[in-house]
């Protein structure tokens, strides 16, 4: 009587401690995907003369409401959004939304040949279309999209607002042509 009284309380306590370790872990994850969601970018700082591919990206990120987004640096990545060893690009960089199921995505390129990545981003875009355009919480994110040039500098903005980025990118080109008497 006395084992089976036994086994009875850990079984019963072994379901108790089941039951408490698989509430806990949907909360965790309730917890975490809304938090995720939420998610913004935090402003990062940027020096004032600085007009690298990564810097003006940056300041695009620090201009608007973005989500929380990543450097793009894995090769197989990359190698989805253009060819980056052609052209003659000095300098590139790209940042996207953590969370690939929403359109978020800033590149920008330094090159010899801005024609060519220009029409290489063009693309790019007309890909993001492509995959992005069906959903109708992401097509007006992705009809939005800009592709422009300043200089030898070739950017695409996909967000929200793309006007702010890219208003924010053109100002600090231009305030560094001014201060270097270009």
């Amino acid at each position: 009587m006395r084992k089976a009284l036994a086994v009875l309380i850990a079984v019963i306590i072994a379901a108790m401690l089941c039951g408490c370790a698989d509430d806990i872990s949907s909360s965790v994850q309730q917890a975490d995907s809304s938090s995720r969601s939420s998610t913004k970018w935090t402003v990062t700082e940027v020096a004032d003369d600085d007009i690298s591919c990564e810097g003006l990206v940056l300041t695009a990120l620090n201009s608007g409401d973005f989500p929380e987004m990543v450097k793009a640096t894995d090769s197989t990545l990359l190698d989805t959004i253009m060819d980056f060893s052609k052209y003659g690009i000095t300098d590139y960089c790209v940042y996207q939304q953590a969370i690939s199921v929403e359109l978020s995505e800033i590149i920008a390129v330094r090159a010899d040949d801005t024609d060519g990545v220009k029409a290489a981003l063009q693309s790019r875009k007309d890909s993001l279309i492509k995959q992005f355009g069906t959903y109708p919480e992401q097509e007006k994110v992705v009809s939005r999209t800009v592709v422009f040039q300043k200089g030898n500098l070739c950017f695409l903005i996909a967000s929200e607002e793309p006007e702010k980025a890219e208003k924010a990118i053109s100002d600090k080109i231009s305030a560094n042509s001014v201060d270097s008497g270009d």
